[in-house]
């Protein structure tokens, strides 16, 4: 389906705040940005709702779009 839009709309966002509790304490889930702004900066893992998408939906696409993670402290 194709959209056109009279006036600019916007890009709405997901990120995934996931959190493991070791016996070292907690740990949470960070990506390296691959692309600018802030290359190679540390992240949340998230990215860009598509038009029509469930916002629950969005976020488990992208956690799924990533191929490994590493825990960081």
């Amino acid at each position: 389906m194709a959209y056109t839009y009279d006036y600019p709309h916007f890009g709405l966002t997901v990120d995934a705040v996931i959190f493991s509790k070791t016996d070292e304490g907690l740990k949470v889930l960070l990506i390296r940005r691959a692309k600018e702004p802030f290359t190679d900066c540390r992240a949340f893992p998230g990215g860009f709702v598509n038009i029509d998408e469930v916002i629950d939906n969005a976020v488990y696409r992208e956690l799924k779009e990533r191929p490994t993670y590493q825990m960081c402290q």
